[in-house]
C-alpha cells in the first residue's frame, strides 16, 4: 500500500510541487474548502475500504476494514499537511507518516474474520 501511494504521489509531486503546496495551504486556510477536503477524504476511505476488504477477507463495511482505511487516509492527510506547512519531499513525508503508523501500531496481519460489534444500550 505504501509503495503504491508513494508512486502516485511522486508522479503528482514531480508535476509542480510549489503550485500544489500553495493550493493546499489555501484549502487548509478556508473553512469551506477544508470541509470539502474532509468529504473527499471520506470518499477515499470508502474506496480504500473496498480494496482492503478482499485483502482482509471481510466486507468493506466491516468495522475493522473501515478503521484501517480511515487510519491510512488520516495518516496520509497528516503527512500532506506537514509537507504543506514545513516543506520537504512530499512522497517522503507521507511515507514517513505511514511508516510511523505501521511501526507504532505493529505490522500484524489483520484477522481473517469479521468481528461483530455489540450494540450498546
Amino acid at each position: 500500500m505504501r509503495r503504491s501511494l508513494a508512486a502516485a504521489l511522486e508522479a503528482v509531486y514531480a508535476a509542480d510541487a510549489e503550485v500544489i503546496r500553495e493550493r493546499l495551504r489555501l484549502v487548509l486556510s478556508v473553512p469551506a474548502l477544508r470541509a470539502r477536503l474532509y468529504e473527499q477524504q471520506r470518499a477515499t476511505e470508502t474506496l480504500l475500504a473496498r480494496e482492503l476488504a478482499s485483502r482482509m477477507d471481510a466486507a468493506a463495511g466491516d468495522l475493522e476494514v473501515r478503521a484501517v482505511a480511515a487510519a491510512i487516509v488520516a495518516t496520509a492527510a497528516v503527512g500532506v499537511e506537514e509537507w504543506a506547512e514545513h516543506g520537504g519531499h512530499l512522497p517522503a513525508v507521507v511515507d514517513q507518516a505511514l511508516a510511523a503508523l505501521q511501526d507504532r501500531l505493529g505490522a500484524r496481519r489483520p484477522r481473517r474474520r469479521s468481528v461483530e460489534v455489540e450494540a450498546r444500550g
